[in-house]
């Protein structure tokens, strides 16, 4: 049984649908995931965005990413929802 905070209807993210300059990110708002097994649904508090990110956006790293892309594997925020014997709900 999964433990939960208040429900994340959506979310808005970054997307890439094509490889290039700065502007082919796009806002979107999209319907927010729901964890799988062992996996926790976090609401992020901030991101890092690194020089690998700029060179995915680019086409120049990890050349086998499929598009379309959410870019960024760096956030902190805390535990809204998650397994029972996972990290709590509300903890960073």
């Amino acid at each position: 049984m999964a433990a939960m905070l208040e429900p994340m209807e959506t979310r808005k993210l970054v997307t890439l649908t094509e490889f290039g300059a700065p502007d082919v990110m796009v806002w979107e708002e999209a319907p927010c995931p729901r964890p799988g097994p062992g996996e926790v649904l976090v609401a992020v508090d901030a991101i890092g965005v690194n020089f690998a990110d700029t060179m995915v956006r680019r086409g120049e790293y990890r050349r086998d990413q499929e598009l379309s892309f959410i870019p960024g594997f760096e956030v902190s925020g805390r535990v809204v929802e998650g397994p029972t014997d996972g990290p709590a709900v509300g903890s960073r």
